[in-house]
């Protein structure tokens, strides 16, 4: 998908948990198998060249520059997770009790 808002929680920001339940029961371009993606898969969108935001903007609209959730949880720590500020590409532990957006991904692992 083109990672727009009608396909990412409409841009708004989602609990960690809420986030998995909605990415699992998403019906979003005639597909129903989107995910919320790992740390590693949305580090690889990053474009560490430019910021606000950190991506590659043609193919990745509608991307704040701010946290977006990944599906991983921080092993160490269960209560919080790795998420992607794509302001300037950092990655940090957040709770999973805080807001990010969402951006859904589809396919296996």
């Amino acid at each position: 998908a083109d990672g727009s808002k009608a396909g990412c929680n409409n841009g708004n920001v989602i609990l960690w948990e809420a986030a998995i339940d909605y990415a699992n029961g998403l019906n979003f371009a005639g597909f129903t198998d989107w995910r919320v993606p790992n740390i590693n898969e949305l580090l690889s969108i990053v474009d560490y060249g430019s910021s606000d935001p950190a991506i590659y903007g043609a193919r990745f609209t509608h991307t704040r520059s701010d946290f977006y959730h990944s599906s991983t949880t921080n092993v160490d720590m269960t209560t919080t997770i790795w998420v992607v500020d794509f302001d300037y590409g950092g990655n940090w532990l957040r709770a999973k009790a805080s807001t990010s957006y969402l951006r859904c991904v589809r396919g296996g692992l």
